[in-house]
């Protein structure tokens, strides 16, 4: 019997795993990402996750983004324009995003419902993105509550 894939509430928790290194890998000081020795491997991972990268939840596309500003050339811009605005869609009307709308097709053990309002963890991982990628953080809330 083949094993099942592991699910996270990230998604495909290889991709995700796999996701992490490149950010990683990128962010190493003493510009590791350049090093000869990791060429072959790091040629691998980028394979893999380009080969990949079509089947994941919203949430490991958004991580793909992050990483790709860490490894450049890991995603074309029209890439990750693509994978932005698919984002940017899911943005709730307070201005944030919840986890609910990034995780596909995950559910809890007990199967509850996820919560469908914004998040600190959907958010934060977003506009963390948005920041590294050097655009917008949100999209401007579809009606804004008056301060006067």
């Amino acid at each position: 019997m083949a094993p099942v894939p592991q699910r996270t509430l990230e998604g495909d928790s290889q991709f995700w795993g796999n996701t992490l290194a490149a950010i990683a890998i990128g962010a190493a000081p003493g510009n590791y990402k350049s090093e000869p020795a990791i060429q072959p491997g790091l040629k691998e991972l980028r394979e893999y996750l380009i080969k990949n990268m079509d089947a994941q939840t919203p949430a490991d596309k958004v991580a793909l983004v992050w990483a790709s500003t860490k490894l450049p050339d890991l995603l074309t811009p029209a890439q990750q324009k693509t994978i932005i605005d698919e984002t940017l869609a899911r943005q709730r009307e307070d201005g944030g995003f919840s986890l609910s709308t990034l995780v596909g097709s995950w559910k809890r053990k007990d199967n509850t419902p996820l919560d469908s309002a914004s998040d600190g963890y959907a958010t934060g991982l977003v506009a963390f993105t948005l920041e590294q990628l050097n655009s917008p953080q949100t999209q401007p809330p579809s009606s804004a509550p008056s301060t006067g």
